[in-house]
Formats: C-alpha cells, sequence, structure tokens
C-alpha cells in the first residue's frame, strides 16, 4: 500500500512464481519496480502493470531467443481515490471484489495474462476498469491460493464460492472475517494438505465528505 497524497492510495496483492530463492528474487524485483514507477509518477494501474511487464521482461533477459528463467506474477493493482468515492483496478491474472454496505456483490475480473513470462503478442497491455463505491463498501483482493484449495474428493473451492463466503463476512470486523475465511478453508480441505500460499486483503473503503 502506498499514499499518493492525503485522499488517494495504490493497494497491490501480488503472487509471484517460483519457490524459495528464486520466489524471493522475484518479489524483490517486483517491489523495486513498483517503487520506481510510483517514484516516477506513474499512477494509472493499467499502465504500472504495462511498465511492470516490461521491467520483468527486461530484469530476467526475457527477451532473447536464450532460454532464461520465465518467472513473473499474478497482481491486482487498485487506486483508490476518496475525495471522490472511485475506485481504479487492474489485473493481471487476478480479480478484485467490492461489497456494498447494502450487500450487492461486484467482480472485476483481470486480464488472463501475468506480469513477465513468455509472450506471444507484440506488446501486452492490460485492461483499465474504473467504478464508483459507497462509503463503507469492502474491497477485497487476493490470490488464487484460496480460490485454488481442493478437497478430498479433488473440487476446487472456486471463485464462485469464495464470492458467495465474502458476502456473508463482510459486515464483520475484520478480525473476524480473517478468522472465518480461515476457519471456511480449513473446514473445506478436510485431511487435504495445503497447496499453495493464501495471501487474502480486505480493505473497507471510505469516502472523504466535505467540510
Amino acid at each position: 500500500m502506498r499514499n499518493l497524497d492525503a485522499d488517494t492510495v495504490l493497494l497491490a496483492v501480488g503472487d509471484c512464481t517460483g519457490h524459495g530463492v528464486p520466489g524471493a528474487l522475484m518479489s524483490m524485483i517486483g517491489i523495486t519496480l513498483l517503487d520506481r514507477l510510483i517514484q516516477e509518477g506513474v499512477t494509472e494501474p493499467a499502465l504500472i502493470l504495462e511498465q511492470l511487464h516490461l521491467g520483468i521482461r527486461r530484469a530476467l533477459q526475457q527477451d532473447g531467443d536464450t532460454k532464461t528463467a520465465q518467472d513473473g506474477m499474478d497482481i491486482g493493482l487498485c487506486r483508490i481515490e476518496r475525495a471522490t468515492g472511485r475506485l481504479c483496478f487492474s489485473g493481471a491474472a487476478l480479480r478484485a471484489y467490492l461489497m456494498t454496505p447494502a450487500g450487492e456483490l461486484t467482480t472485476i475480473k483481470g486480464d488472463t495474462k501475468s506480469i513477465g513470462g513468455r509472450q506471444r503478442e507484440a506488446y501486452r497491455t492490460f485492461t483499465h476498469h474504473e467504478v464508483d463505491y459507497a462509503d463503507g463498501t469492502m474491497l477485497y483482493l487476493l490470490t488464487d491460493g484460496f480460490t485454488d484449495q481442493k478437497n478430498p474428493t479433488g473440487e476446487r473451492y472456486g471463485s464462485r464460492r469464495t464470492g458467495q463466503k465474502l458476502q456473508q463476512i463482510a459486515s464483520l470486523p475484520a478480525a473476524r472475517q480473517a478468522e472465518a475465511l480461515s476457519r471456511e478453508i480449513h473446514l473445506f480441505r478436510g485431511t487435504e494438505a495445503q497447496l499453495d500460499d493464501i495471501a487474502i486483503v480486505g480493505v473497507r473503503l471510505t469516502v472523504k465528505h466535505g467540510e
């Protein structure tokens, strides 16, 4: 999370490929490039993802013909504008969930392509999504670690079930939401081992009201 000014915040959740040292290296490269882009004044989520993709491909020399590391990341990036009650989102293989105080769920799907790694197209772009939100709306960004967990029969938890669960718990305090999600996925997995890291960030959005 990075404050751009008193009323504007950038929030990102990312999931890097690789384990151990490769995964740690990918995370360090991603964070460094994100910080640099923001310092250079790039604040449009879609443009940040485009430049981040180019930066990672250059850093890992993925543009050449030689066989180099094809690591990358999935990421969801939001710009939250409290002064206007507006949310801008772009996602690379991740989505955002918005839950209004009235209990209405909106899912904003990111693009299916990731940051870095193999690329067939000449230039990779990402879709800009912009929505207005009401005061008290819950925003959720999460990696696929939660949705990809499986039960003993091999069934995935999935995005639909995830949205339904978030809809059930959105009105609870943050600590109780975390407890409910942890209990839910443990009950679903049963005797199955956890397949992947799980990261979920929930933020209750506010709108700055005039004096």
